[in-house]
């Protein structure tokens, strides 16, 4: 197990609140080998109230990709435009999480190594984090009953940053999720 964990570059929302330090302590204090002979560690967190509670709003607000497939072919789609936007630029873009996969702690070995394949090519703005929960308590957490997930690509820096903040302070409702999903509710007529 390595000392240390390396993270990358956190959202500027995240970085500028008063939490970022704690929270790098906690993303660094319990790290997971991805799969049994994986060099890749990553953070392995509580599925704590606050947490599950910014996961339900992101979930309801409709800004989280269910599934490995999905987050894979979503990462590819945004990476080719990242290039695109990158080579139109005269300014090299500085790499930052702007992008959160969440996974269950019960894949298996080959989901795993797929994970590990998505950090070795989107590394520099996407940060894994492996919950302590299953594929079905982590389902009905962000997508609602019965649902099951193994996988979930928070596609939003605001809502990747409320859930990270989320993390490390006491249960409230994260800002503009909430606001995103009381948004959606409205627009499709419910409450």
């Amino acid at each position: 197990m390595p000392d240390e964990i390396a993270i990358p570059r956190l959202p500027r929302q995240v970085e500028d609140n008063p939490v970022a330090a704690s929270l790098l302590q906690i993303l660094k204090a319990r790290p997971r080998q991805l799969w049994d002979e994986s060099a890749i560690h990553v953070p392995t967190l509580e599925l704590s109230s606050p947490l599950g509670q910014a996961l339900r709003h992101v979930g309801r607000a409709q800004l989280v990709v269910r599934g490995l497939e999905g987050a894979t072919k979503t990462l590819t789609d945004e990476a080719r435009g990242l290039e695109i936007a990158e080579a139109k630029s005269e300014t090299p873009r500085s790499p930052r999480v702007s992008r959160l996969l969440l996974l269950a702690n019960d894949g298996t070995r080959r989901f795993y190594r797929q994970v590990e394949t998505l950090i070795k090519y989107h590394g520099d703005r996407l940060l894994v984090l492996v919950l302590d929960a299953d594929e079905a308590t982590f389902g009905e957490c962000v997508f609602g009953a019965n649902a099951v997930a193994r996988a979930a690509l928070v596609t939003k820096k605001s809502a990747v940053a409320d859930i990270l903040i989320a993390c490390v302070t006491p249960a409230r409702e994260p800002s503009e999720v909430w606001a995103m999903a009381t948004k959606v509710k409205a627009e499709r007529g419910e409450e």
